[in-house]
This record gives structure tokens, sequence and C-alpha cells, in this order.
């Protein structure tokens, strides 16, 4: 992150954080949590004409534009992601092109992105992704199955083929055996996989456990081979399980006790991010958890950004580790900020939705205001403790059942409200919630056509002040004459005929409830 912009837009994937190579996550969780959700706003409002712009350097950045593209594709954004595809189209080369050099990572990057969102990667832009980068993969020696740099340099490394593996593995391309085995030749003894690869030039066997001197090992590298491996597996390579299931453990194994994962030498929620998601993939949800929780606490809520007023429009944003957190809430972010705000967003968002989205049962539709109601909750852990809130008013609080349930009886307050019932584990970042819709005793406004009417005529009721959609019955001389719901502005118009009946004369609705209504009287006369 400390590196220039220039040399991010000049190098395809020479580390996860420095070239921003964000994730590809697996398929979407059923629900995106508040913290994803805040961040994909965040992110949408970084882009300019579907790509992100760097102002400090004034160019658009492709490689950042495709993470925020994988961050809004995987957490239910699919209609701005597909933006981004759209901007790039217009001119692939400049980004899987650099000089006179081919990049394979960034060609298999935007093949994965691709191939995600459903398009031919055969027929993108005019460029055949899926040819380019398979002619970019060795077929003999050593080197078998690497995707490497056509040109004057290699910047190839561990991140690059894995993203090699994800898109050839999706299109079932013949090298996929190849690509995944070279893949796999670099995980080390201890589960983790190295990111940075010798040149074709050093005299070398491609594989880490017979590399000297010993490999450094990376998060972030890790995090991706596992992603696609998890892809490959998806796509019909068999034979994953062992190796992934080490790195699961060796992951697990890094976790500082915040939550944190290290990388780059911090703790920071760009490799914490892909942990998390690649923890989630692997199966170690607790573990997941805990690094999403921490990253959620370097996102700017609401409540940072309302006592922190340059960060006012920056809600969602995150942080790339507690020093920038501090910066912003400070200064704000500045023009030469913005850039690593963007990358750790792009990355950490995935990551902060590992922790599941609350399952929160309450009474759908209307309930009464000052009577009691059944809530519930599910997702919790055995024996967690949680707590609800109704606005901001602490209502409730409990263990949780052994299956990870809570249930209990609400006393609602009285009056007309629509309030939030928020349910909170106990980390904060593990929350859910429900809408209530409470109506009070109340009498509505009755507004008549006449206040006389001849025998065999119509008259007009207008009844209003009731809740929008709220659910009324209109009866006259005992005969239910209408059965709906307010308007949207609160409001219920009846005609009907009078009868002959002649004198005093009422019309009446009832509400939701049988305090919420009122009379209305006329007169009938010859």
């Amino acid at each position: 992150m400390r590196t220039s912009a220039r040399r991010l837009a000049a190098v395809a994937l020479t580390t996860a954080v420095a070239a921003g190579s964000t994730l590809v996550a697996a398929p979407a969780p059923a629900a995106t949590n508040g913290y994803a959700a805040s961040a994909t706003t965040w992110l949408n409002r970084q882009l300019t004409h579907g790509l992100v712009h760097n102002d400090q350097f004034h160019f658009d950045d492709y490689g950042l534009s495709l993470d925020v593209y994988f961050a809004l594709k995987t957490l239910g954004r699919p209609g701005i992601a597909a933006s981004i595809l759209d901007a790039v189209r217009r001119n692939p080369t400049a980004y899987i092109e650099f000089q006179s050099n081919a990049s394979a990572g960034a060609t298999a990057k935007l093949a994965t992105a691709v191939e995600t969102d459903g398009r031919n990667p055969r027929a993108f832009g005019g460029v055949n992704l899926v040819r380019r980068l398979q002619g970019l993969v060795v077929t003999s020696g050593a080197q078998k199955g690497r995707a490497v740099d056509q040109g004057p340099s290699d910047f190839s490394n561990t991140i690059g083929q894995a993203f090699t593996v994800r898109a050839i593995s999706g299109v079932h391309s013949g090298l996929v055996d190849e690509a995944t085995a070279f893949l796999l030749g670099q995980q080390c003894s201890a589960g983790f996989f190295r990111e940075a690869l010798q040149s074709a030039a050093t005299p070398t066997t491609f594989r880490c456990n017979q590399e000297t001197p010993a490999a450094t090992p990376s998060v972030d590298s890790t995090s991706f081979a596992v992603q696609a491996l998890v892809a490959a597996r998806r796509n019909g390579v068999r034979g994953l399980g062992d190796n992934l299931a080490r790195a699961g453990r060796w992951l697990a194994g890094q976790q500082r006790s915040n939550g944190s994962f290290v990388g780059n030498g911090t703790a920071n929620t760009n490799t914490t991010g892909l942990a998390a998601a690649a923890l989630a993939a692997t199966g170690p949800r607790a573990a997941a958890e805990r690094a999403a929780a921490w990253i959620s606490r370097l996102q700017v809520s609401a409540a940072v950004a309302a006592a922190h007023p340059r960060l006012r429009r920056e809600v969602g944003g995150i942080a790339y580790d507690p020093a920038g957190l501090a910066a912003g809430r400070a200064h704000g972010i500045p023009v030469d900020q913005r850039d690593q705000w963007r990358r750790a967003t792009a990355q950490a968002a995935i990551g902060v939705n590992a922790v599941p989205r609350l399952r929160v049962t309450a009474p759908k539709g209307f309930v009464h205001g000052g009577r009691t109601v059944r809530v519930s909750a599910a997702g919790l852990a055995s024996r967690e403790r949680w707590s609800a809130r109704l606005g901001s008013a602490l209502v409730l609080r409990g263990t949780a059942s052994t299956h990870g349930t809570a249930a209990a009886r609400l006393a609602l307050p009285r009056g007309t409200h629509t309030v939030r019932l928020q349910v909170t584990g106990s980390r904060t970042a593990r929350t859910g919630g429900a809408n209530l819709r409470i109506l009070g005793a109340h009498a509505f406004r009755a507004s008549l056509r006449s206040a006389s009417v001849h025998r065999g005529g119509t008259e007009r009721v207008t009844f209003s002040g009731l809740a929008a959609g709220e659910p009324a019955r209109i009866s006259y001389r005992g005969a239910r004459i209408f059965t709906g719901r307010a308007s949207a502005t609160g409001r219920v118009t009846r005609t009907f005929a009078v009868g002959r009946s002649l004198g005093a004369q009422s019309v009446r609705i009832r509400g939701a409830f049988a305090d919420r209504g009122r009379t209305a009287s006329f007169r009938v006369v010859p």
C-alpha cells in the first residue's frame, strides 16, 4: 500500500495489496450484512463512468476497477458491477498489456471477471482472453503449467497463477490440470502458498518445498490460492481436499487474538479481508467471523461520520489499518490517501461479509401499540449472549440456545411508530433486524360530500389519517360496503347508495384494530 500509484498501474499483479488484486470469492451468501452493503455503496461512489479514476496521478485504474467489480458482484450489486466491465470492454488491452509486456496475471484476472459476469471471455472487447491466456501458459519443462508474462519483464507470481487456475477452469481449458498442478507446487509443507516465483533464468524446480532459501509465508497468496482451488473443484478438478484443508489450518493459525491478519508487516484490512473470505470458503467460520468483526471496527459508520465531520461523505469506506482510520477522522480522505482506502475497502468488503446476518423474525404487517409480541432470532452461536434494541432503546437481552436461537416476548410502546428491532450478538458485527409497524389507538378524520342526501341517492365519504396500506373496512347500516387497504397517503374513499330510510344515518370505518376508527353521520331526506 506504500507503493506509488504509477507503479501500481505498471505492475499488474506483484502483491495482493500493492496490485489491488481482490479475492474472487465463492458464490455470495444468501444475504449481505449491513457492513458489506455499506461498503458497496461507498465503492459505487468511487466510480467515474464505470472506472476508478486516480485523481492523484490522473489515470483510469483498470486493475482497481476490477477489484471493485469483484466486490460488487459478490455482494449483490450485479448491475453496477456489469457497468465496470462495460467500461473495461472499450479498451481491454490498456489493462492486459503494458508497454511491450503482455501480463499473464492481468489477462487471467480480466478473464475471471468476464466469466463471473456470464460473458464470453473468447470475445471481449475484440480480444480472445482465453486464447491469450493459454498462449502465456508454459507447456513443458520445470515451469509446465505456469502462466508467465510475455516481454522483456516477467512479474508473474502465485497470485496471478491463482487467477489463471480460476479463469481456465471456468472454461474447462485443456491446460487446467497443468496450471492447477503448478499452483499446488507453490504450497509449502506448512500449508501456506508462497508469493514470489523464481525467474526462468535461475536453475530451479519451481516447487516450494525444494527451494533454498526457504519461502516466505504469505497470507494474501494463500488466500488467493484457496479461492482458486475452491473454484477449480467447483469446475470439476479433483483431489484438492487435502491442499485446501492444510491451507485453511495454516491461515487459522496466523490469526491474531483480536481477529486480524498481518500483511506487509502490519495488521490490515486488505489481508484480513482476504483471509476471512478464504476461511469462510474452507470451513473455519468462527475464525472468519472474528476477522470480519475486526474489519468492521475500521469502517466509517454513520456514528463515526457524525462525530468526525470530515468523514461525513465517506460512510461505508474501510480504512487500511487503525492509523489510517485515525488520520481519516482528523483530516478526512485527501486525494493522496483515497487510493489506499479504495483498495482496502474493495478487499475488506467481501471479508466483512463473513459475519452472517442474524435472521430476525417478528410479526409482519401491523401490530398493536402497548401489547406484547413474540420475536426470535437465528444464526447465533451456541449459548452466545445477545441483546435487542427497539430504535435506540435496549429492550431485551439473553443467551442463545444450544442451537443458536433466541426467542422472547417484546412489550411494544404505545402510540404509532415504524421502528427497527435490531438484534446483536456478542460481537457487534453479528447483527440482524426487522421493522415493526406499530399502531396506537386513533380516531380518523372523516369528510362527507354532503350533510344531507335525498332518499335513493348516493353519498361519498373519505376517511383520512390511516397508516399507509392499513387494512380497513367500512360499514353502513350493518352491511360491509368496503374491504381493502388505505392508500399511500392513508386515505380511503367510498361512494355508496344511502337507501330509502329517512333520518339520521351513520357510516363507520374500522382500521387494523378495534380502537382505530371513526363514525361519520348525515341525514337522508325526502
